[in-house]
């Protein structure tokens, strides 16, 4: 069915189609109206929808579609479908398989009913501030979606459901894209993390602090305790990893979900989730390489991170020229530390300078290295 002429459809019917072309001409759709088209609809002219279009095959607009608040367009297809020519819809509802976007589009209400909606690179979907997402089990977004304030994102990759929950902490209109990927962060991690998740999220780079609740599936990178998860960040792909530490826990193994520490907001804009050491591991030491015993608070003792983990280890020191300074069984962060003094000759102050330090725990060597003291 060619339309070529001035339509409007303005009885609450049904009306069916199996092709439809609007080659320049204005059509109206009224409220009530559903305009049902089994396969292809071309608009070269101006669509008006107040009512409901159902668009079962192609659609393709090169002309104008608008809507008033009420019109809803519906892709039904089974076979592939795609939008790649609006920039904006009050009310879209995907169902009978998955669709693929490929323009930047708005929208104030999304109904995902059956479909994931698939989000081609450098582009991205953005609901409104006042608008919502309703979707069935299994149906999410794979891309860039951009919402504003306290919201869930349902977004996820071909393989993974991975929804985040985003508050921000100081500007509760903020809006913000987030995209799920699949792959691991690959910066340096620290002596708190044995390992991280096979995927990870990134979001839009901005001043606003957050609380983060990350949600996935499937998680034996876990070893099978929920209660190692942590929530994690970085600046880049490839920059040191943090942790922000878990707050709380939620779930199974299968479907799981993890929050930030209570004061370890959520800030860069590559996150995912870490792994605790289990009780079987030992994780690595990692020694600050600055001692400034000053008294101002801050590096005033040698700090070796992860020590609780080597009860009774011990620590030797040695100068420039390989004498022993300093010596002690039991180093634990608190009592028992390294405070530029030397314990081997009647507790005298050390010159600033390069130190030597090596670790034994059991009888065996863990760590060795350098470090600066400075007064």
């Amino acid at each position: 069915m060619n339309s070529l002429l001035f339509i409007i459809l303005i009885l609450p019917f049904w009306i069916f189609g199996q092709n439809i072309q609007n080659v320049e001409s204005p059509m109206i759709i009224t409220d009530g109206t559903i305009l049902h088209i089994d396969e292809d609809f071309v608009n070269t002219g101006d669509v008006l929808n107040e009512g409901q279009l159902i668009v079962g095959g192609r659609w393709v607009n090169v002309g104008i579609y608008r809507t008033s608040g009420t019109g809803i367009l519906e892709l039904n297809g089974p076979l592939s479908q795609a939008i790649s020519d609006l920039a904006y819809i009050d009310k879209l509802r995907l169902s009978g398989g998955d669709k693929t976007l490929s323009s930047d589009l708005r929208v104030d209400r999304l109904e995902l009913n059956g479909s994931k909606l698939i989000i081609s690179d450098g582009y991205s979907l953005e609901i409104t501030a006042s608008g919502t997402i309703s979707r069935n089990p299994g149906d999410y977004i794979i891309g860039r979606l951009v919402m504003t304030g306290p919201n869930t994102f349902p977004v996820g990759t071909a393989n993974r459901f991975l929804p985040v929950y985003l508050e921000p902490l100081t500007d509760s209109l903020v809006t913000t894209g987030i995209k799920a990927v699949e792959s691991k962060l690959e910066g340096n991690l620290p002596a708190s993390i044995a390992d991280l998740a096979p995927f990870h999220w990134i979001m839009d780079e901005n001043d606003e602090l957050y609380n983060v609740q990350l949600g996935f599936e499937d998680a034996d990178f876990l070893m099978d305790t929920v209660g190692n998860a942590l929530v994690v960040e970085s600046e880049s792909l490839n920059s040191e990893v943090m942790s922000l530490f878990q707050e709380s826990v939620v779930g199974s193994l299968d479907s799981m979900a993890v929050s930030n520490g209570a004061t370890f907001p959520l800030s860069l804009p590559y996150f995912s989730v870490g792994r605790k050491y289990t009780a079987e591991e030992k994780p690595p030491l990692k020694v600050y390489n600055l001692v400034s015993p000053n008294g101002d608070g801050i590096n005033d003792f040698l700090y070796i991170e992860s020590l609780d983990s080597y009860l009774e280890c011990s620590i030797s020191i040695f100068d420039r020229w390989g004498s022993l300074v300093f010596s002690q069984t039991g180093y634990d962060n608190r009592e028992n530390v390294f405070r530029g003094q030397n314990n081997i000759l009647n507790n005298k102050e050390l010159v600033e300078g390069a130190y030597y330090y090596v670790i034994r725990y059991k009888g065996k060597k863990i760590a060795n290295g350098f470090f600066e003291l400075t007064r």
